[in-house]
């Protein structure tokens, strides 16, 4: 199949066009999947963090993704932490003993 040189630019911009329109589609496939967090920051944590973002070479919304990631991962209960494998003993015989201190701690009753 020969083409005229009209007709190659032709063919070339169907193709551009269809390449153009299925790359759009893929990123609005990816937008629609992605959810977007807004926050507002006051003029002294914006500067934190844009100084964070430029000493790490990534942008404000890596920095902030990251954060929030971070924040999620370590603010879970590690099941597994030996803390949860102590007994404790108490002294303290009487079994109302925590009552009393919650009512001299609290004011209680």
């Amino acid at each position: 199949m020969e083409l005229s040189s009209d007709g190659l630019r032709s063919h070339t911009q169907q193709k551009f066009k269809s390449t153009l329109c299925f790359i759009q589609y893929e990123r609005c496939e990816m937008k629609s999947r992605e959810k977007v967090v807004q926050t507002t920051l006051s003029p002294e944590e914006h500067a934190i963090l844009v100084d964070y973002a430029t000493q790490h070479g990534i942008s404000i919304k890596e920095a902030v993704k990251r954060a929030i990631l971070n924040l999620l991962k370590s603010d879970t209960i590690d099941e597994d932490d030996p803390y949860f494998g102590l007994v404790v003993k108490s002294r303290i015989k009487d079994e109302k003993a925590s009552q009393e201190v919650d009512q001299i701690i609290y004011k209680i009753g």
